[in-house]
């Protein structure tokens, strides 16, 4: 492309030229070896003790969810609170997000201050005792970290311990649930669902002496692994007009007295891999499983594996073709005309509450009928 040309030199260019070319050739070469350590020390970071910029100080934890029933699907990437009292307990519910409570952490919810907020109120229970209510939150887990449960408790015995309503997308893990510190004749349930949806109660324990470990009104959705309901005082769950309710390896033991399990214009009900020992019905209630309907496939109240034990009942359920069970999970039941004048046969039993067992023997072990005499 270019005409090649020559350069003539004078007298004094003849004499510089040789050196003149080794010259540039060095240099060439040096900044050909040194260019690329040069760049890279432009970009290193500033010295110890110098400025730095607010943007690059660290964002809030993030964890992705692993949970099952999300309502925002699986893979939602939702930010951790971690809180360790009440207070900042209440001040962290919201939708989508995840709350941790630490390890032994005990939230006593008749000790907090009682003002409404976006996402829970406090209704009154009776004279001056109060529940807590969870509203209108979707995609909220409330989890109890470490080997020993959170306790989240109330001292209101008129009162249930936590109401949700309108809810969707919510995971309880790792925590008890109950009335204390002083056990008695309590008013109030523990755990009340109304008008919620996809539901995930894991590894918990609710316990007496709550009315009820369970009340379901128009739920949709509702997966209970791995817990108890235990020691309520009159009966073990309530659900009305609720549809694909599924409990899974989990155990409902020595709850009393005026009905078990209570399901009015409700289907899809399975239990799976469940343990139902030293429970209580009296002549209030005539069986323990009890449904309003007669018919349909889907009223069916499915009860696969797991044992039916050590309870006392007018009947095993009513109508009894609402419910499948094998007769390779019935156990040493008594069932008499009048359970109050017969004592329970005596069994074994986990520690109460599953509080410092070891995970293997917490709640709802994999083989609930594994330790069947």
């Amino acid at each position: 492309m270019f005409a090649r040309t020559r350069n003539v030199p004078g007298p004094a260019s003849q004499s510089l030229a040789p050196g003149a070319g080794w010259m540039r050739w060095l240099i060439a070469a040096m900044v050909a070896c040194l260019w690329p350590l040069w760049v890279a020390g432009c970009g290193e970071s500033q010295e110890a003790g110098s400025p730095v910029d607010e943007a690059d100080q660290p964002t809030p934890t993030i964890v992705r969810s692993g949970d099952a029933m999300a309502a925002g699907g699986d893979d939602d990437l939702l930010p951790v609170i971690e809180v360790a009292d009440g207070l900042s307990f209440l001040e962290a519910i919201g939708p989508d997000r995840r709350i941790h409570i630490t390890e032994g952490t005990t939230i006593q919810l008749d000790e907090l201050p009682r003002g409404n907020a976006e996402y829970y109120r406090w209704r009154q229970a009776h004279g001056q005792e109060f529940e807590l209510v969870i509203r209108d939150v979707r995609n909220l887990t409330i989890r109890g970290l470490g080997h020993h449960r959170a306790d989240i408790l109330t001292a209101y015995g008129y009162a249930n311990v936590l109401r949700f309503e309108r809810c969707e997308g919510i995971e309880l893990i790792n925590l008890r649930f109950g009335h204390d510190p002083e056990p008695g004749q309590c008013i109030g349930g523990v755990i009340v669902l109304i008008d919620c949806r996809d539901v995930v109660i894991e590894d918990c324990v609710l316990f007496g002496s709550g009315t009820e470990g369970l009340t379901m009104e128009r739920m949709r959705g509702l997966r209970f692994i791995r817990s108890n309901i235990e020691d309520c005082t009159h009966g073990i769950l309530v659900a009305i007009d609720c549809r694909d309710l599924r409990f899974e390896h989990s155990v409902f033991r020595d709850n009393e007295r005026y009905f078990g399990f209570s399901f009015t214009d409700t289907v899809g009900v399975v239990f799976d891999a469940c343990r139902v020992e030293g429970n209580l019905v009296t002549s209030f209630s005539p069986a323990l499983f009890t449904s309003n309907l007669e018919e349909g496939e889907e009223a069916v109240i499915q009860f696969n594996g797991g044992l039916i034990r050590g309870n006392r009942f007018q009947a095993l359920a009513h109508p009894m073709r609402m419910l499948a069970v094998d007769e390779s999970s019935l156990g040493d039941n008594v069932i008499v005309p009048d359970p109050d004048s017969i004592p329970l046969p005596p069994r074994d039993r986990l520690p109460d509450h599953g509080q410092d067992e070891p995970k293997d023997d917490q709640p709802g072990a994999s083989d609930p009928a594994g330790d069947e005499p």
